[in-house]
């Protein structure tokens, strides 16, 4: 089980997890679309499609183990710098032996009701091969600047 602990002193909650909590939540298929959080997971399989949370933003080892069975992946992390680091991260991680795509969305998954919009974005999915990431990352379009404003 997973829960939000709003009792915390810092400014967001932090989440609890079950004991043998092993960092990802959903279901992994062939192709699965990797999200931040538990709600934007359910938004996303409400909309017909296979998701997978790895509550964050880290590929821990667990996440990779995890998503070992996927041959793609649709990246739709949250449009904010940390989102913009995680997927720099999975990119880095999977680049050559996954197929991956990335979402470009101004909010998280989790943020949009309607299905057919969720399904909009992730049906425009950029693929992304080696010779376009590396474009991306020197122009900088696909990532955050300094003033949190996401490419």
């Amino acid at each position: 089980w997973a829960a939000r602990d709003w009792t915390s002193k810092q400014q967001k909650p932090s989440w609890l997890f079950s004991r043998g909590h092993k960092g990802v939540y959903g279901n992994v298929a062939k192709s699965t679309v990797l999200v931040e959080g538990i709600f934007d997971m359910l938004h996303v399989e409400r909309a017909g499609y296979n998701a997978v949370a790895i509550l964050g933003t880290s590929i821990t080892k667990n996440v990779q183990l995890a998503l070992a069975p996927a041959e793609q992946l649709i990246l739709w992390f949250d449009p904010d710098r940390a989102g913009s680091g995680g997927v720099q991260n999975a990119v880095k991680e999977w680049m050559g032996q996954k197929e991956l795509f990335i979402v470009s969305s101004p909010k998280e998954a989790g943020d949009i009701h309607e299905s057919t919009q969720i399904m909009e974005f992730i049906d425009n999915a950029s693929n992304l091969d080696v010779r376009k990431y590396w474009q991306l990352q020197m122009s900088e379009e696909l990532f955050c600047d300094a003033d949190n404003n996401c490419g």
